[in-house]
């Protein structure tokens, strides 16, 4: 290891994983009429953390990182909702500011070569918005909105050089072909480069209540998922690297019933989603050894959601849902095929299937409460973890089984809960990487069994 890699920050090289998250948030509303009430939503959250990894997973000291990273966000959301005409016409509009800035220190070690390879970020998102449902006659409702966003996202690439090139000393890695040298920049000359994105996404929906129970209804929207930057590259590249913004058309339609006296709820719905400029993550050996996000290609998903609720007693509710998804790409680009991403791919974390049940039962106590055992299953089919369906990282179905017991006074407030989580230890993967150039795969496994406690005081 580099004495360099080492020393460099605020703390030398060591195992460790501290991550610390704190944030506050509030909603406030006013009652500013008999038809018209205005709500605030505000929260803050800070991000700190310390993080380090062994790369090449061996006992030489061949690839080692450590990453120090904070981040800071406030948003804060104002709305007016109210209705009219006799509560025929139901609206809301408002408005939506956020920002955030961050600054990732993430140090590489190859051999006795370091580079900086983190950023220094800045994000400001606004939107306003306005959706309203009219009752045009009796039990037939035309919803409408629409929604105007911008992003604006800015990369410095302050914390993008090479530190000591080591061994590479000398290497036409450089983007005018000249030889790697100590504080020669990763990406760019100096500086910063900032993207905006805007979008304007509206949505309608059309629906009938058949009968005080039942429902149906068929509606429109369109998505947007805005752009952003690469981080890490090598070897150096001429310009800071980014990507353009994500968006999807859905149409979908379903219904909605409460049976037997409310006793049985059935939701059910078919829809259909159109991805265009597809964000994924590809490994093009033409740009270098670090993977890059690109707006590669083109993807559909078809898919069925079927959720029930049933009491069969006051104290008996039972819950299963079921979800089927047929995800294809309709399009990939030469970057994707270079990368080995072709129309015949999976694609990434979209599982054919997924199922779920739960049961509860309430047992009450007089003068002492009440008590509420639990049980949860759920299931997922094959799930490819990455864009080329690398077989490592390929994760069969597996089963998790959730159970806790919650207790709630009589007044009800308190709600305290012990728990256990994968009550059968189910090993299963829950994301990976494959590095085509250095041979090395890494996988994050989901959380082994895990008790917990929790606490909840209603004032």
């Amino acid at each position: 290891m580099s004495s360099v890699f080492d020393n460099f920050g605020k703390r030398r090289y060591q195992s460790a994983s501290d991550l610390n998250i704190w944030g506050v948030s509030g909603t406030v509303e006013w009652r500013l009429g008999d038809n018209v009430t205005a709500k605030s939503i505000t929260a803050y959250r800070k991000v700190t953390g310390f993080w380090t990894r062994d790369s090449d997973h061996s006992p030489a000291s061949i690839v080692q990182t450590k990453s120090d990273w904070k981040q800071d966000q406030f948003s804060e959301e104002l709305q007016l909702i109210g209705d009219a005409l006799d509560s025929r016409l139901n609206w809301v509009v408002g408005g939506y500011y956020s920002k955030e800035s961050g600054n990732h220190q993430d140090l590489v070690n190859i051999v006795d070569a370091v580079f900086m390879s983190g950023a220094i970020l800045d994000g400001r998102s606004l939107a306003a918005f306005g959706q309203a449902t009219f009752e045009i006659v009796h039990n037939l409702s035309l919803t409408g909105g629409i929604r105007w966003t911008e992003d604006k996202k800015t990369f410095d690439n302050g914390n993008q050089y090479v530190v000591a090139a080591g061994f590479l000393t000398g290497q036409p890695f450089n983007p005018d072909g000249s030889g790697l040298q100590d504080g020669d920049p990763l990406m760019g000359p100096p500086g910063r480069t900032t993207i905006k994105d805007r979008a304007w996404t509206p949505m309608a929906s059309l629906s009938y209540r058949w009968s005080p129970e039942f429902l149906t209804y068929a509606s429109y929207s369109q998505g947007f998922k805005g752009g952003g930057f690469t981080q890490r590259v090598f070897p150096p590249f001429a310009n800071i690297p980014s990507f353009r913004p994500e968006t999807s058309t859905t149409y979908e339609v379903g219904f909605k019933s409460d049976l037997f006296d409310r006793r049985l709820r059935v939701n059910g719905a078919a829809f259909v989603n159109d991805y265009d400029d597809l964000q994924i993550t590809v490994n093009d050996p033409r740009l270098g050894f670090a993977p890059i996000i690109q707006n590669a290609a083109k993807a559909r998903i078809k898919g069925l959601e079927l959720e029930v609720q049933a009491r069969p007693t006051e104290a008996l509710k039972l819950e299963a849902g079921l979800g089927y998804l047929d995800a294809k790409y309709r399009q990939v680009d030469i970057r994707a095929l270079n990368s080995g991403v072709t129309r015949d791919s999976h694609l990434q974390n979209a599982p054919k299937w997924t199922l779920s049940a739960g049961a509860s039962y309430d047992i009450r106590v007089d003068g002492v409460g009440r008590f509420t055992p639990r049980v949860d299953w759920s299931y997922r089919s094959t799930v490819y973890n990455d864009a080329v369906n690398s077989p490592l990282l390929i994760q069969k179905g597996y089963h998790l089984v959730n159970a806790s017991i919650g207790y709630s006074d009589e007044p009800e407030s308190w709600l305290i809960t012990l728990g256990v989580k994968n009550l059968t230890k189910e090993v299963y993967l829950g994301s990976g990487f494959v590095d085509s150039f250095g041979g090395i795969t890494e996988g994050a496994f989901g959380r082994p069994r895990e008790w917990f406690l929790s606490a909840r005081r209603t004032f």
